[in-house]
């Protein structure tokens, strides 16, 4: 991979969008972050580039800290 792709590139975009939040659907807060956590982990285990998963984390934090 050579970087963070940030088009959207799922055929199915809000079909994705859509499972993820019906997943949250009915957990309590505490459940939605270990959720959370755990699909973040999984998807950083399937992309395997430490660069591509750092850049990640830094754009959404600074996105949550400028808003």
């Amino acid at each position: 991979m050579d970087g963070l792709e940030l088009e959207r590139a799922a055929p199915d975009a809000d079909g994705i969008y859509q499972d993820l939040l019906d997943a949250f659907d009915g957990l309590s807060d505490d459940q939605s972050l270990e959720f959370a956590a755990m699909m973040i982990i999984a998807l950083s285990n399937h992309i395997g580039d430490k660069a591509v998963v750092s850049e990640a984390i830094r754009l959404c934090r600074a996105s949550i800290e400028s808003s």
